[in-house]
């Protein structure tokens, strides 16, 4: 043991920074939602409701070789066979990054051949980097020819329903629409009028280190969840357990994530979030004003805050990772990468509060038709073809790229419920969250960090939803 703990120590060597929360982090510093290479092979979304539970049924997403067809919602015919679509993906980067890994599973893609083959016409997918799409969108709109499709996500949706953007579309959608991957309505809904489709659950889990943690004499993350023992409680023992400080530096530490994200998706695992966003009623109030934010803020402050903080946030935690320093990180997707030391990957830990026994947190995202757009009927066909796509064929590049017991792990696991939040919605949630991660810190109380930021988070909700 003492000798691989030498090992370890050289190889991190070059490593010796100090953990970044606390560091003047402000939040999601440099990251974007576009899924990496990994991220978009991976068969995942993103969603959510007011209660951030997806319902009573676990979403359909059996092993591959048991997928079972259901009756098509695609029409048979289009008026107009011609649809415009503007997605963060362009083909040729696309189908680049199938040379690398083959696993890799792009819905848009791998459904405009068959779009066209079926209808006639021809889908015109513009490409846009993700941070840049809705302004394309907004552009295209202003010269009157807006797009048929456009991504819709939680940074984006309900600005873009408030602003006039995006169609409602309840005279084009059935309830199958909605809960084609066990997702209701109100998901991508304002007072009953929805204005997406939601298409696969977006999932967040962390990869770790198999190699570090037996070093210090853990137990695997994978075999606690299989067993219903994967808890906030393990979580934090296991970070402490991983994080080893020389003379004020770090050698090796627990976790690493981009910081809003990070924290964001812990408050989800226990049943809360930065913001609960009741979409039926048209009502949003600040998690501030909840016992269990601030109860999952102080849980946090335990192993990623002080000067020996186990959590390292933004791309720092790659190096970190890849050096074979970092137990756990939520950046590098599983599958695909090859690492010099074991992994695994499991799904994000059950809080106390957690509203179902096994939570997969998940965030919320679809496809909108733009107001304006000439073909909606065209767009919902696509995105209702792109949904049954993705359960027929690309479910299969999901199995190899994660392995069939992980698969299983996760979608096929009968006590598993996915939980969601719409909690990035506002301008300033970036510095609310980096404000809350470096009060973290530095030790900060959370009932003050709570009286601190309430104010803020308030004024921020009303700019956005007030009038709504």
């Amino acid at each position: 043991m003492k000798r691989k703990m030498i090992m370890v120590l050289v190889l991190i060597a070059g490593l010796l920074i100090f953990a970044a929360c606390g560091s003047g982090d402000n939040g999601d510093s440099g990251e974007t939602r576009q899924p990496t290479t990994q991220q978009d092979a991976q068969d995942t979304t993103q969603n959510t409701t007011q209660d951030t539970t997806i319902g009573d049924e676990t979403p359909e997403a059996p092993p591959a070789d048991e997928i079972a067809a259901t009756a098509s919602l695609v029409p048979e015919t289009l008026d107009n066979p011609n649809i415009h679509i503007i997605y963060w993906r362009g083909e040729r980067a696309y189908q680049t990054s199938r040379v690398t890994n083959p696993n890799i599973w792009d819905p848009v893609w791998e459904t405009v051949g068959m779009f066209e083959e079926r209808f006639g016409g021809t889908v015109n997918v513009e490409f846009a980097n993700w941070n840049d799409m809705i302004q394309r969108m907004t552009e295209l709109q202003s010269a009157g020819s807006p797009p048929d499709l456009v991504m819709v996500f939680d940074r984006a949706m309900h600005n873009l329903i408030f602003q006039g953007s995006l169609m409602p579309l309840t005279d084009f959608v059935v309830d199958e629409d909605f809960e084609f991957w066990g997702v209701g309505r109100d998901l991508v809904s304002w007072r009953g009028e929805p204005y997406a489709i939601p298409w696969k659950p977006y999932l967040t889990s962390l990869m770790f280190n198999r190699d570090l943690l037996e070093l210090y004499g853990q137990p695997m993350p994978d075999e606690l969840f299989r067993a219903g023992e994967w808890t906030f409680e393990r979580f934090a023992e296991m970070v402490m357990a991983t994080t080893h400080y020389v003379d004020g530096n770090p050698v090796t530490l627990g976790f690493g994530s981009w910081a809003g994200e990070g924290l964001s998706r812990f408050l989800v695992a226990n049943g809360s979030a930065f913001m609960d966003v009741n979409t039926p009623a048209g009502v949003v109030t600040s998690g501030f004003e909840s016992q269990i934010l601030i109860d999952t803020l102080d849980w946090v402050r335990t192993w990623g805050g002080g000067p020996q903080s186990g959590w390292v946030t933004g791309a720092d935690m790659f190096g970190w990772f890849e050096a074979g320093g970092l137990a756990f990180i939520d950046g590098h997707e599983y599958g695909g990468v090859e690492f010099p030391f074991s992994v695994g990957m499991v799904p994000y830990p059950r809080g106390p509060h957690s509203p179902v026994d096994t939570p997969i947190v998940v965030m919320p995202q679809g496809m909108g038709v733009p107001n304006g757009a000439s073909n909606p009927e065209g767009a919902v066909a696509f995105m209702r073809m792109l949904n049954e796509n993705w359960r027929d064929n690309g479910q299969r590049y999901t199995v190899n790229l994660i392995g069939q017991e992980n698969f299983n792990m996760i979608y096929a696991n009968p006590n598993a419920r996915m939980v969601y939040a719409f909690d990035k919605s506002t301008p300033n949630v970036d510095f609310i969250f980096g404000s809350a991660i470096n009060m973290l810190g530095d030790n900060t109380p959370a009932s003050t960090i709570a009286e601190t930021l309430n104010p803020e988070l308030i004024a921020d909700i009303n700019l956005v939803f007030g009038g709504n």
